[in-house]
């Protein structure tokens, strides 16, 4: 790519201006710190809003977002086999189906403990506060480093027709001294200051690989390649549209009842200050001497008329009465559209399962466009990205290509113990109920049934689920001891004795 990459940012720049504008006012109505306004820095007084509500409607569904994709006790994905492979292994034989699945398990719960301690949960809440606010953000991970993200405001990209990215540009601000020794020497800073742009490029090339390419201070200090499986950065979107490089954000979809419940809270809050100034008037005709008033301590006695006072009224309870039943209606509104616990759970100390199984069947349905987005930009690459690192460092088995896939488990699957435990629950009542628990025994294999089960949960069998030997010895153990309890056991070993006697 020819020119300097800080050239080609003033150029996408100018093309991402509208998302841009859009994301400061949802942002400047909920979070003002998550996408400041232009030129801010940490010293910049942000103005707060007169409400709360669009704060709180963004932390809770970011939280609930994060929840549903991530869940902290137990792993988002699971590793599946194609179907030839899964029908080849079931004709092998139990014991080495188990053992695959064991293994599967154990890389699913090496990955999951890695997302665990690298320091991702906090950069995945910033991530989809950003998601939730301006619909866009950039995750980056680099090898042996934690994980970073990105606003919209600090990256450029290029999408394809297909929605796939075509170009990252990420701008950053750094001190001079951090850069290395050698490179300090070639970059430019303007007198008197120590900061210095950072650009880094990433840019798709037609056979599929990445070109990389960093700038800082107008100078290039590498350049590079990557093949696609080990791209570091995820460029994401809340809500995708086609032709379109950036997302929109939930907030974006909102924003009329975030600026009108800004302007009736603003009245709201200014008509309370005003009804709750007091002020007293005197009749300037009367006899009362408003100095001796002023002069008279609380519960003292003054010369004076009480018809002369009167006390400064605000007649304007009716027209506050609209505003704030107006702001009601819409705080509900927004309550509804961002899953506020109060619009969905009752209040009380102590919540149901149940409830909690609605609100995770809530958000699924509500989000279901949004979940399948994000599991395709950035659950999937994620885990595929994760798998590839950890196989080059040893600490999992080599996976064989095209065998073995991820299936990302998103939505009310995320939230509860995935979809099959349910479908198993499911079908295994149903069968009680059609055909008898005795029927149902004969037909279904209990150690199948477990062995299902153990995988829905994400659990190792070893030492859970017995194998056969060890079944078939308790069953033998046990028609031993229930042979040796019957009364025709008993005869028998009683006539074995006799004989015995009477041969002596």
């Amino acid at each position: 790519m020819e020119g300097s990459l800080q050239g080609l940012w003033k150029t996408l720049e100018n093309k991402k201006y509208a998302f841009l504008r859009r994301a400061r006012e949802a942002s400047a109505l909920t979070l003002p710190f998550v996408i400041p306004p232009q030129s801010s820095s940490g010293a910049t007084d942000l103005a707060t809003p007169f409400q709360s509500d669009g704060a709180r409607a963004v932390n809770n569904l970011a939280a609930k977002l994060l929840l549903s994709q991530f869940p902290p006790n137990s792993p988002f994905f699971k590793l599946v086999l194609d179907s030839s492979t899964a029908q080849e292994l079931a004709g092998v034989g139990e014991e080495a189906s188990d053992e695959v699945r064991k293994s599967l398990i154990a890389i699913v719960d090496s990955v999951h403990h890695e997302i665990e301690t690298s320091g991702f949960r906090p950069v995945a809440a910033e991530t989809f506060r950003n998601l939730v606010i301006s619909g866009n953000a950039l995750f980056e991970w680099q090898p042996d480093q934690e994980p970073r993200m990105f606003s919209l405001e600090s990256y450029c990209c290029i999408r394809d027709g297909s929605g796939n990215i075509e170009l990252v540009l990420i701008q950053e601000k750094l001190s001079k001294t951090t850069l290395p020794p050698e490179i300090q020497g070639l970059v430019k800073v303007e007198e008197g200051s120590e900061e210095v742009l950072l650009y880094t490029l990433y840019h798709r090339k037609p056979d599929g690989s990445w070109m990389t390419k960093q700038e800082a201070g107008q100078a290039e200090i590498s350049q590079g390649s990557l093949n696609a499986e080990d791209l570091p950065v995820l460029a994401l979107r809340m809500n995708r549209k086609q032709g379109e490089s950036y997302g929109r954000g939930i907030v974006e979809e909102y924003l009329g009842d975030l600026r009108s419940l800004e302007a009736l809270s603003q009245s709201l809050v200014h008509g309370a200050a005003a009804s709750a100034r007091l002020l007293g008037l005197v009749d300037p005709n009367g006899s009362t001497d408003v100095q001796r008033l002023n002069d008279t301590p609380n519960g003292g006695f003054t010369p004076g008329n009480a018809e002369d006072v009167t006390w400064l009224r605000v007649e304007k309870a009716s027209d506050f009465s609209f505003v704030l039943q107006a702001s009601m209606q819409i705080r509900e509104n927004l309550a509804r559209a961002f899953l506020l616990n109060t619009s969905i759970q009752r209040q009380a100390e102590r919540v149901t399962a149940e409830e909690i199984r609605f609100l995770a069947q809530e958000l699924s349905d509500t989000f279901g466009g949004t979940y399948a987005t994000l599991a395709r930009e950035f659950q999937s690459p994620l885990v595929k990205l994760l798998l590839r690192r950890l196989q080059e460092e040893q600490k999992i088995p080599p996976l064989p290509e095209g065998l073995v896939e991820p299936k990302i488990v998103t939505g009310i699957e995320a939230l509860g113990r995935g979809q099959e435990l349910l479908r198993l629950r499911g079908f295994h009542a149903d069968a009680v109920a059609m055909l008898g628990q005795d029927q149902v025994g004969m037909y279904l294999d209990p150690r199948g049934a477990l062995t299902q089960l153990a995988v829905d949960y994400g659990l190792n069998t070893d030492g859970i689920v017995r194998d056969e030997e060890e079944i078939q010895a308790l069953q033998q153990q046990a028609q031993m001891a229930a042979l040796a309890q019957s009364p025709a056991a008993s005869t028998l070993v009683n006539q074995a004795g006799e004989t015995a006697r009477n041969q002596l």
